[in-house]
Formats: C-alpha cells, structure tokens, sequence
C-alpha cells in the first residue's frame, strides 16, 4: 500500500493536475509522502552558480583520476598568478591558440568553468609560491574590508559572478561593482586570481 501510495504522489509530482486527487484519495498520510517527495526532490536539485562547499572540500582533500601534464600544470600556476593568455604566451614561448587550448583541457579536467575555479585548484594542489605576505599581513588588510565587502570577496572567490551575485544578496549589479572596485583597491588586487589567492589565505574558502 505504501510502496503503490508513494508511486502516486511521485508521479502526481510530475503533473500538478494528479496532485489533488492523490491527496484527497490518500488523507493525511499522502500529505506526509508529498512533502517527503517534494523535500526529496529539492535536496536532489543542483545549484547554479553556487559552489557547493562539500565540492570544494572534496577539492581539497581528493586527488584527481586525470593528472595534469607538466605544460598544463604549468599554464594552470599562471593563471593562478593572475596571468592572461596574451601574457602566459609570451612566457612560455607558445601562441595564444596554443594557451587557449591548454586552459580549455584545463577546465575540462578539473572541471571548472572560470579563473577563481582553476585558482582554486592550484592553491589545492600547492602549486602557489608562499604569499608574499605574511597571512597575519593579509589579515589585517582584510580588516580593512566591510561585512559586506567580505561577503562578495568570498563570492567572487567561489566563482560567482556579479549578476548572480548582486541576486544572492538583493542589491544591484552597479552595486556590486562598487563593491568589487572598492575591495580591490584596499587589498591592491586587480584580477580574479588574486581576490581568490587572498580569499584563501585568510580562511574565507
């Protein structure tokens, strides 16, 4: 009976017109299984835009199946330093199609889709030089930051974007770039990479 009831309300789940006659031919006990179906549902559902923080500590902690080349790991520390692919060219002597592809493996691999993602995974993998700053240094600039500038600072730093930001938070995308403009200048960071590489050495991801 529990098994056939809860076939129903799954299914009456899938076209909004069954619902009613599901509940009302099930009482009370078909309510607890909607709920229960829906709540299933919901938890299941991915969230865009959004890290999921069990992710990013399974990137920490989990070594990846598909290792990087020496030249990706390569390409993969510059971007991490902040490098663009004009200037990552110039360095290792290669065309910018050529740096172009690399990131693209890059992405595909690690499974990231923006410069703080791949910031990330090379600050995981230990790829970065010790900070020029000491991190009591880098937390005391912090300081300098607002509740609110920390906030999108961490944001930016999970790979989220300025609209879906300025959506998280219920402020305007203008305000937003203030914000950003106004981090980057107390921290003297001017890239991604490098709101992401001080997001991580004060503790924030």
């Amino acid at each position: 009976m529990a098994g056939s009831l809860n076939a129903e309300i799954r299914a009456a789940l899938r076209d909004d017109k069954r619902v009613s006659v599901a509940i009302s031919s099930s009482g009370g006990q078909g309510m607890r299984v909607l709920v229960g179906a829906v709540s299933s549902q919901s938890h299941s559902k991915p969230t865009f835009g959004k890290p999921n923080p069990r992710t990013l500590a399974m990137v920490k902690h989990e070594p990846r199946e598909t290792p990087l080349t020496p030249r990706e790991l390569q390409i993969l520390k510059l971007v991490a330093r902040g490098l663009h692919n004009k200037q990552i060219a110039a360095k290792i002597h290669r065309s910018i199609k050529t740096v172009e592809k690399h990131r693209q493996n890059l992405h595909s691999k690690l499974s990231t889709h923006e410069v703080a993602g791949l910031t990330r995974q090379a600050l995981a993998m230990g790829l970065m030089d010790k900070p020029e700053r000491s991190v009591s240094k880098l937390a005391k600039e912090a300081k300098q930051l607002t509740a609110r500038e920390l906030e999108v600072l961490k944001l930016v730093a999970q790979g989220s974007g300025n609209k879906w930001i300025a959506s998280e938070l219920r402020r305007s995308i203008k305000t937003i770039d203030h914000h950003r403009e106004n981090i980057m200048k107390k921290l003297g960071v001017h890239e991604v990479a490098g709101l992401t590489r001080h997001a991580f050495a004060i503790g924030l991801l």
